[in-house]
């Protein structure tokens, strides 16, 4: 049985952590099983370079993944994908051992990726092995997956691409705690998704709308879909928020998105058809609901802008009326600090 191999300082470069092992070295697995499809002649690069055979010792021979986390290794890798493009064989060979070696818990993954997808585009079988593995490796949690989404929009065919919205749209129906990365996740789905995997997507959001609210970074998503979507999309989430806007209103995140709900741009007019709907809503408050709005710590800033000039312009009698439900609450309530902000706001009722 042969030794243990020693480890050389070169090998031990530093790569992303993860919690799946490397697999046996993507180098050593080429090492074994492409020698066949890839041929060993010199390369037509510049005078130079690397010849064909150099790029093949250097690459498949024990540096594996760690190694292509280089400018040397990246170039290799460039090379080898290059001088394979019209060999079938050797690609599949290639995708393959990536994939067992899970080459996405590599330092610069990402670019080995996208050399990989660039390599494969125009082999569907290829293609769909590798999106199926940035499935699996659960690419709405990592740190490349909104720029290897991207990518994947704007270099391939859309119908290669449904894959990874669909993995988005699971885990924005399933997932209890949605980090940044997956916000942003969502957000570049949205925008690039078409056709009958939009519609789903918009359906998960409208089902979900009140958690995502509530979430730290979901609410991004949210109140991205409210700024960018069709009025009816728009129309539905509204009413799906607005039975619990007391509760989204007190809470830090909930409050910015009732406000995305009639705010637009920061210039821009306000959206009058859903303005009507919150102040209606905010109007058929009890005493003690609209004492909670005006005096919470974020609700009072959703009472401020519906008070406001730009709401005062568009629903002038909505707007006088809740001033004057909020100057009859009590004297002990209108003394507290937030409610004395709200009360410096109040528009003439008379």
């Amino acid at each position: 049985m042969a030794g243990r191999r020693e480890t050389q300082p070169w090998m031990q470069q530093p790569h992303a952590t993860s919690t799946s092992p490397l697999t046996p070295s993507f180098g050593s697995m080429l090492s074994a099983k492409a020698d066949e499809f890839v041929p060993g002649k010199a390369s037509s690069t510049p005078q130079g370079a690397l010849d064909l055979q150099e790029v093949r010792s250097r690459f498949l021979s024990g540096g594996g993944i760690d190694a292509l986390s280089t400018k040397e290794g990246m170039k290799a890798l460039r090379l080898l994908l290059r001088d394979c493009k019209q060999n079938y064989a050797a690609l599949d060979t290639i995708v393959d051992a990536a994939v067992e070696a899970n080459v996405m818990s590599a330092a610069y993954s990402r670019n080995i990726m996208k050399l990989l997808l660039a390599a494969v585009t125009d082999h569907p079988a290829l293609l769909k092995m590798l999106l199926e593995y940035l499935v699996r490796s659960e690419l709405v949690h990592r740190a490349q997956g909104v720029e290897l989404l991207h990518y994947c929009f704007t270099s391939m065919d859309y119908r290669h691409c449904k894959i990874l919205i669909q993995h988005g749209i699971d885990s924005l129906r399933t997932r209890t705690h949605h980090t940044r990365r997956m916000s942003d996740y969502y957000i570049e789905c949205f925008r690039c998704a078409q056709g009958s995997e939009l519609l789903v997507f918009e359906e998960v959001v409208i089902e979900r709308a009140v958690d995502l609210a509530l979430g730290q970074y979901s609410n991004y998503a949210i109140q991205h879909v409210l700024k960018h979507c069709e009025y009816a999309t728009k129309l539905r989430i509204v009413e799906q928020l607005m039975p619990e806007v007391l509760m989204l209103c007190l809470d830090e995140h909930g409050g910015y998105v009732v406000q995305s709900c009639f705010k637009q741009a920061d210039n821009a007019p306000l959206d009058a058809d859903m303005l009507v709907i919150v102040l209606d809503t905010v109007l058929g408050l009890g005493i003690e609901e609209l004492t909670q709005m005006v005096t919470g710590d974020h609700s009072h800033w959703v009472v401020l802008e519906l008070l406001g000039e730009k709401s005062q312009i568009l629903m002038k009698e909505r707007v006088r009326i809740l001033a004057l439900m909020i100057s009859r609450l009590s004297e002990t309530v209108l003394q507290q600090p937030n409610a004395r902000r709200v009360m410096a706001r109040l528009p003439a009722t008379s």
